[in-house]
């Protein structure tokens, strides 16, 4: 699997899998747009249901999203 620019140099930042705090600074995008994206389906992620931390999103998801 051949990874993008974007995928490695989010490799060495953050870990492998981010949480929506993490996800709104990487795009430079407000709380409640993230929430939209990860709500939506427009960027895959598990739901733990929990009211707190409730986004695990793959770290790749988030980079192909960017690309």
């Amino acid at each position: 699997m051949k990874m993008s620019v974007t995928y490695k140099k989010l490799r060495m930042e953050y870990p492998e899998i981010v949480s929506k705090e993490q996800l709104y600074k990487i795009y430079h995008i407000s709380k409640r747009k993230a929430s939209y994206l990860l709500e939506n389906g427009l960027i895959p992620c598990q739901n733990s249901g929990k009211m707190t931390r409730k986004y695990a999103i793959a770290l790749k998801d988030v980079a192909a999203f960017i690309d």
